[in-house]
């Protein structure tokens, strides 16, 4: 028994090397967005287009990678992902156009988010029962923030002794983060093994399958919970160049902040969040919890004027914010356990959560670059920023209300069934 926690562990741990790879390129603008915007020479409205491509391909990948999940093995799709997430940030390296970015960035789409991701969501959920899903999902994201601070602290740090150029740092992103997919693209044929859900003779179809997902309620529930946390996340790339357009801070402490959101955050919070949901109970509580910080600091942001006498309470409360938007990262998807959906439909019902929860992808990026690039021209770029801070807001109260559905769902269930079994 022991023997096989510590090769679910190690399996988890190679997991989270390979979605460290595979989503650093395509996020690159969440920890280094400046260092993007610069070495490409892009404006904000051509990297909220390369984003919207990358996010409009993704919502169709989600529907069809999660239930080819239920379908086929989650070690080989897993291992398609990252080996074809590895040529694909070579080909950036070798080929460093804007035309060949368009490409790859809706090429990313398949490797990540059919591939891989749905995959990886259904091993993690049969590494462990029910009272690990918090700690498992937890250090999923625990490991993937401590592998992206290795790399962007060694791409500062080699970047600058090779000249300091935002150019050389990107060469160095891209070659750190193929490798980062190529290595465990080879490992898990070792380590992980799939774990087979129940079996019948006659399995579902996909028609029933999907609709079993779709009729129920907590499927939109847990989507518009995670499409909350995934939104306001999507709001702190822009906390970078706000700081920097807005109050004059340096690229490379930009940068340094992009990676404490992007992964020195995720590499704390997001365990100290999954053994607090495990000890609760309930990760669909503590979700609900943290909607309620996110509306009192995104207000926060809203009315402290952007001026940079304001730089430090300013910076404390996006700092806050990156905490527990880190923090709750690690256990949004714990809730598709809490909420029993059946593991043979899981894949599946995944698919749909994250077509809608992931849906922003699809216009966000490029709405809010132009806004803020037209707010620039216009010679008031901390309007364009507000209206980011003013979006966030609006949906964590959306949030707040399913949220407080989802759990009084659970509850009633649990109730029901107690009632049943006396």
């Amino acid at each position: 028994m022991i023997e096989k926690k510590k090769i679910n562990w190690l399996s988890l741990f190679v997991i989270c090397i390979g979605l460290t790879g595979v989503y650093g390129i395509p996020y690159l603008t969440r920890g280094f967005y400046d260092v993007f915007k610069d070495a490409m020479n892009l404006s904000h409205t051509q990297i909220g287009m390369l984003m919207s491509v990358f996010g409009t391909l993704n919502i169709f990948a989600y529907l069809v990678g999660g239930w080819m999940a239920d379908f086929f093995s989650a070690k080989k799709m897993m291992i398609i992902g990252c080996l074809g997430n590895s040529v694909l940030g070579l080909t950036i390296l070798l080929f460093p156009t804007y035309g060949v970015l368009l490409v790859v960035f809706a090429l990313f789409a398949f490797t990540a988010n059919v591939a891989f991701f749905p995959a990886m969501i259904k091993a993690i959920r049969t590494l462990g029962d029910s009272s690990d899903q918090g700690k498992l999902f937890g250090f999923k994201e625990t490991f993937y923030g401590l592998f992206g601070v290795i790399v962007g602290l060694l791409v500062i740090v080699l970047g600058n002794l090779s000249g300091g150029d935002d150019y050389t740092k990107y060469k160095l992103l891209l070659v750190f983060y193929s490798v980062m997919t190529l290595i465990p693209g080879i490992l898990l044929m070792f380590v992980y093994k799939d774990v087979e859900t129940e079996k019948s003779e006659k399995k579902p179809n996909s028609k029933v399958m999907i609709l079993t997902a779709l009729k129920m309620k907590r499927t939109w529930l847990v989507a518009i919970s995670i499409l909350t946390c995934y939104t306001v996340y999507a709001g702190l790339t822009y906390t970078s160049p706000y700081l920097t357009d807005v109050l004059g801070m340096s690229n490379d402490m930009s940068s340094v902040l992009g990676i404490v959101r992007q992964y020195l955050a995720s590499m704390f919070m997001c365990a100290i969040f999954g053994i607090i949901a495990d000890r609760v109970g309930s990760s669909v509580k503590i979700c609900n919890y943290t909607f309620i910080g996110f509306l009192v600091l995104g207000i926060l942001l809203l009315i402290i004027p952007a001026k940079a006498s304001m730089l430090i309470p300013l910076f404390s409360v996006i700092i806050l914010l990156t905490i527990i938007g880190c923090g709750v990262r690690g256990i949004y998807y714990a809730q598709i356990d809490e909420a029993k959906f059946p593991l043979e439909i899981t894949g599946t019902a995944l698919g749909i959560i994250s077509f809608i929860a992931f849906f922003p992808d699809v216009f966000y990026y490029s709405v809010m670059g132009n806004i803020i690039d037209n707010a620039i021209a216009s010679g008031n770029p901390a309007a364009g920023y507000k209206v980011v801070f003013l979006v966030s807001v609006i949906i964590t109260v959306v949030g707040i209300v399913a949220g407080f559905f989802l759990y009084k769902s659970i509850k009633n269930d649990d109730a029901k069934k107690l009632a049943e079994n006396k």
